[in-house]
């Protein structure tokens, strides 16, 4: 559950700090998630 808190937190700043011209950053985001999840 703490990482879930840890992702959404970094999803809410991104958010913050892009506002609606966030698209391009999340999507960098979720990228890296996706690619440091499968070095696992």
């Amino acid at each position: 559950m703490a990482d879930g808190v840890i992702v959404g937190s970094a999803i809410v700043r991104l958010i913050g700090e892009y506002g609606s011209q966030a698209d391009e950053a999340l999507a960098q985001y979720v990228r890296e998630m996706e690619a440091a999840m499968a070095q696992e």
